[in-house]
């Protein structure tokens, strides 16, 4: 995919594309916690709060529910997330670019 000029490779699977965790919230200036005992995510930009757990078809954003058509995966013991899901929890935009095969990413809250 594609953010601030940066292209950043990802995994397409079950209708959706994928980026380990750590690098698609790195990649949107996000803080990132792994917690093991509970297989949870949870990352911190601004004032949004986003919370995944392995196998759960719901992402929380500031405690609210969201259900995501893919659920969050262990692969190879990292975990794998739905870059769009991600993305637009942090408030950006996403689009696909089918010619370039690339999904871009805007980050609506910088103008």
């Amino acid at each position: 995919y594609s953010f601030k000029g940066m292209r950043i490779g990802l995994d397409c699977a079950n209708g959706a594309a994928w980026n380990m965790a750590r690098t698609i919230f790195e990649a949107l200036g996000a803080t990132v916690d792994w917690d093991g005992e509970t297989q949870t995510v949870t990352s911190v930009r601004g004032d949004k709060e986003v919370k995944l757990s392995i196998g759960s078809n719901v992402l929380y954003v500031n405690s609210q529910a969201v259900e995501l058509d893919v659920p969050s995966q262990l692969i190879n013991d990292r975990t794998m997330v739905p870059v769009r899901a991600v993305a637009e929890s942090f408030d950006c935009f996403v689009d696909w670019d089918g010619e370039q095969k690339t999904v871009i990413i805007e980050d609506k809250t910088v103008s």
